[in-house]
């Protein structure tokens, strides 16, 4: 049993939007919760969580089926090329149920963790099949170690002590006035006249100042009138 994760090279946006989500569940699902067994998820901005039950090798391949075949739908989408997670995923072994209860309330309470939800209950994650019963993940086992779906939520109403896989700190999305400031700030105080003015190494090197400061690639869009596909390409 493993916990998963990976992220966008360089920290970068690889959720843009519902459907970059949904197609990247078809794929867990496909190769994940059909050749073993998936216990939790949680789908970010820039990076993702898993835990499954699945011996190394048959992960190994798994993952490295299910990122390749994301990376080519994400870069056609968006017209960009290269390399779209950072380096190959990380994991850790599950090693007592206590971890593993604990893993799946890390996983779960990342939203709220990060900022961009109020409760566990966050739509790109394994947290409502828990709840509901309808999703994809496999709950019987955390259930039964529980004992009940409502022991289940009030498990997750607190974070725990214990220190998770991660590779990165996480941060909420950065809201639209606050953005709009560090555009202003990197480019001057109108973002799309400046940038228009750019040449082009200037403005790369300011779309990615923007990237790394948190910006979306939809709010750069908006702020700089720039093309997804220029900003993809910085």
């Amino acid at each position: 049993m493993y916990h998963v994760m990976a992220r966008g090279v360089g920290s970068q946006i690889i959720f843009e939007d519902s459907p970059d989500r949904t197609m990247f569940i078809g794929l867990m699902e496909r190769e994940l919760a059909n050749e073993g067994d998936l216990l939790a998820w949680c789908l970010m901005d820039n990076h993702f969580h898993i835990l499954v039950e699945l011996d190394m090798a048959s992960l190994s391949a798994a993952m490295r089926r299910m990122l390749s075949a994301y990376a080519t739908y994400f870069n056609m989408r968006y017209g960009r090329t290269g390399h779209l997670f950072q380096d190959r995923f990380a994991s850790e072994p599950i090693d007592s149920d206590e971890y593993l209860l604990a893993v799946v309330r890390y996983i779960h309470r990342n939203p709220v963790k990060a900022g961009i939800s109020k409760t566990c209950n966050y739509r790109w994650s394994s947290y409502g099949a828990y709840v509901s019963g309808n999703g994809t993940c496999s709950t019987k086992r955390v259930l039964e170690m529980l004992g009940s779906a409502d022991e289940f939520v009030r498990f997750h109403s607190s974070e725990g002590q214990e220190k998770c896989l991660d590779i990165l700190p996480t941060r909420s999305r950065v809201d639209e006035n606050t953005a709009l400031e560090i555009a202003q700030k990197v480019l001057g105080q109108n973002p799309a006249a400046c940038a228009a003015a750019l040449d082009r190494a200037e403005r790369d090197r300011a779309i990615r100042e923007l990237r790394d400061s948190g910006l979306t690639i939809k709010q750069i869009q908006r702020l700089t009138g720039l093309g997804r596909g220029v900003i993809q390409r910085a």
